[in-house]
């Protein structure tokens, strides 16, 4: 396949690959010509079919983020099946709006443990191989919620978002000598799997509709291709204008 974003021929791990923004990833990513590991909890059989059909190249991996080994499989596969990993993005994710006063611990836990400590386990998982790749791109998830204090969203989602914004900036500060870009994004509300049955009121917004996963994946394109080079440590807000920095 031909790129225009210089990323063809190219590998990368893709979590929450299943659906969504993550599927939606895996799919614009091997349309430019990367190698693409998909990986979630559920089978990504569909996606890697959906990526053959249109001559690209797509294999999955079953992993729950939060867990090291299953990651370091994960990650072993793109290394050991592609030569080496170039571009990682971390989609996967849970959501919940319970508020403070009704927030047991055990869903506290739950929030943290995939939406922050999962970015900390693919983080230190895939930088050392992005280093060794010599202009390594890591993308991270945020939420306008992290931005705003919360959108249809409880306590423990928006710590956990706001957290791997923390996070992306001091892995930026410390990798960029590396060669390796940290970025993140913070995604307003999106018709995607994780939406479906929440209250929400697009109507009000400065482009008054939802955002899709493939805009979404736009995003991820851009920051891992060669034009976002000199870009690093930012959140990018992709949200319709709900939220203007």
């Amino acid at each position: 396949m031909l790129s225009a974003t210089g990323i063809a021929g190219r590998s990368a791990l893709v979590t929450g690959a299943a659906s969504g923004i993550g599927r939606a990833t895996v799919l614009a990513l091997a349309r430019d010509g990367v190698r693409v590991v998909a990986v979630d909890r559920q089978p990504v059989d569909e996606v890697c079919a959906a990526v053959a059909a249109r001559g690209g190249t797509a294999v999955g991996a079953v992993a729950d983020v939060a867990d090291d080994a299953s990651v370091a499989a994960a990650v072993d596969r793109a290394v050991t099946g592609f030569g080496g990993l170039d571009i990682a993005v971390h989609c996967a994710g849970v959501v919940s709006e319970t508020a403070i006063a009704d927030l047991e611990r055990p869903e506290w836990d739950r929030q943290l443990d995939v939406n922050l400590t999962g970015s900390y386990v693919v983080s230190r998982t895939v930088l050392p191989h992005l280093v060794t790749a010599g202009a390594g791109r890591l993308v991270l998830f945020s939420s306008i919620a992290a931005r705003v204090g919360g959108v249809n969203s409880g306590a423990a989602y928006v710590a956990s978002k706001g957290g791997v914004g923390a996070l992306g900036k001091w892995l930026a500060r410390r990798y960029g000598g590396d060669g390796v870009t940290v970025n993140m994004i913070a995604p307003g509300p999106v018709d995607s799997p994780m939406t479906h049955g929440r209250d929400y009121a697009p109507e009000g917004y400065p482009v008054p509709r939802m955002g899709t996963p493939d805009e979404l994946a736009a995003a991820v394109v851009f920051l891992v291709s060669d034009a976002a080079a000199w870009i690093t440590g930012h959140t990018l807000d992709v949200n319709g204008g709900i939220f203007m920095n």
